[in-house]
């Protein structure tokens, strides 16, 4: 067995999140991996890593295919880790459809940790570098989050000088806008009432709000709301969606209250106190502040972990105005 070769970025090292992603994607329980006999899987390791899982030493130890592979991932180049990875996920795209045409009812719950598993493959083929570790990883993330919510919050700002929107518009109407918005202002990927991540009944694609993306990587997920006071199912069922269902990145996470309360600063106040000691589906890593804006427009933010990856979650209220009539 070849000895380990470190790189800027290890399989051994990375997230849980990512080898969390990399068991479901590959269906590696119960000691099976896709759809692989002992047979096929022996043939393919041999042929495309040049290692005979059955006989080589340490793998001969292991029992399954599953535990096999999951001693290559620890102990193998990075480079060579990658490459199989990357040979994979094309068979994994086979192993589907003959799943499909035994059940056509069967859904890919995992197809979207394709894009960012590939991406991390490929990094690891090239030695390219990645955040040292979660702290790194979250900082870099927060840089960005904030040049996303500066943007957001400018759009609120023309939301409330603009006479035609008031709570009497719908909630499409407003997202709309915001899509235009931030469209124009240069992301080059927002994408509204996408099918994305998983509904609430748990069997169907969701369809996030908003879904701003940056060379095909999320960058944004935005979920918005109307609210004339503190309806805290509403809000519960917002929080839940945009965190859980339609997260499975850990994607920055913007949730936009358009509000028509008689008196924007005492429904500030409410919805603030609510989210403080509102319960989290996730881990909560640091707590709730405020973040100051102007008068129409406020802001908190939550940092929350989601299988041991840090991501923030901020909460944005903006006075619509309100009913008229």
């Amino acid at each position: 067995m070849k000895s380990r070769v470190y790189s800027t970025i290890t399989m051994s090292n990375l997230p849980p999140r990512y080898q969390a992603m990399l068991e479901k994607l590959f269906n590696m329980k119960e000691g099976y991996l896709l759809g692989f006999t002992n047979e096929s899987f022996k043939n393919f390791m041999l042929l495309s890593a040049g290692i005979d899982v059955y006989t080589a030493p340490g793998y001969k130890d292991e029992s399954s295919k599953a535990k096999k592979f999951r001693f290559f991932l620890r102990n193998e180049t990075d480079a060579l880790v990658g490459k199989i990875i990357l040979e994979l996920l094309p068979m994994r795209i086979d192993y589907i459809k003959q799943l499909q045409s035994v059940d056509e009812e069967y859904i890919d719950l995992y197809s979207k940790y394709v894009t960012e598993i590939e991406s991390i493959a490929q990094a690891m083929c090239t030695g390219s570098i990645l955040p040292k570790d979660n702290d790194a990883r979250l900082e870099a993330m927060l840089l960005s989050a904030s040049s996303v919510l500066t943007d957001i919050c400018d759009v609120c700002d023309k939301v409330c000088n603009n006479s035609t929107f008031n709570y009497d518009c719908s909630e499409n109407q407003i997202n709309d806008y915001f899509r235009d918005i931030l469209e124009a202002k240069g992301y080059n990927q927002v994408l509204d009432q996408t099918r994305h991540g998983i509904s609430a009944n748990g069997k169907d694609s969701g369809e996030v709000d908003i879904l701003l993306k940056k060379d095909d990587k999320e960058i944004a997920i935005i979920e918005g709301l109307k609210l004339d006071c503190v309806n805290k199912k509403n809000i519960n069922d917002h929080i839940n969606k945009a965190v859980i269902n339609y997260n499975a990145l850990g994607t920055p996470t913007f949730i936009i209250a358009y509000v028509g309360a008689a008196n924007f600063q005492e429904f500030c106040c409410k919805a603030y106190e609510y989210l403080k000691i509102f319960t989290y589906p996730l881990e909560i890593k640091k707590e709730m502040e405020e973040i100051p804006v102007n008068a129409a427009v406020r802001c908190a933010s939550i940092i929350l972990s989601k299988d041991g990856f840090d991501f923030p979650t901020y909460f944005i209220a903006v006075n619509i105005g309100c009913k008229h009539g």
